[in-house]
């Protein structure tokens, strides 16, 4: 099933160098204010949406990137959780959202499927009125052949 993340340049570099998830993630304690995750302790975890307009209850600004991944769904549903979070749409009332916790060591690189530089600042407007891809640069996207599944380079590009 197709998930999104949204995550610093930190986190995609050492993705893509290492194409490993080992040193990326972050530990997390139990919350049930903040979620219905039942984390372990000093277990590295990573959090994904299955709406891709759930990653504008965050800042998506040009510091960040979107990522794409097609996740097995056993083992998304093994970490689904619920996620209270701000409206995105007034900024008022609370939500409760979608959302799985994976452990990093669970996750393998053959499951990224693309990875996008924010390159100009977004809103939830943007998702609506279709101008996301504007904003957007690909630097990452999985070869979609048989004989290539290990990704290719797209466009390496320095901010200003």
């Amino acid at each position: 099933m197709l998930v999104y993340r949204l995550c610093k340049e930190e986190e995609v570099k050492e993705i893509l160098k290492s194409k490993k998830f080992k040193n990326v993630g972050k530990c997390f304690k139990i919350n049930d204010r903040n979620n219905t995750h039942k984390y372990i302790e000093n277990r590295k975890y990573l959090h994904f949406f299955d709406q891709i307009v759930n990653l504008f209850h965050f800042d998506t600004c040009q510091e960040y990137y979107i990522c794409t991944y097609d996740i097995p769904n056993e083992l998304l549903a093994k970490y689904k959780g619920i996620g209270y979070y701000l409206d995105c749409f007034n900024c008022r009332t609370h939500e409760q959202v979608v959302e799985y916790a994976i452990p990093s060591n669970y996750m393998s690189f053959d499951y990224l499927l693309k990875v996008e530089e924010i390159w100009e600042d977004m809103d939830v407007d943007d998702y609506l009125y279709h101008n996301m891809d504007k904003k957007l640069i690909t630097i990452y996207e999985k070869e979609r052949s048989e004989e290539k599944k290990k990704g290719r380079l797209v466009l390496i590009r320095k901010k200003k």
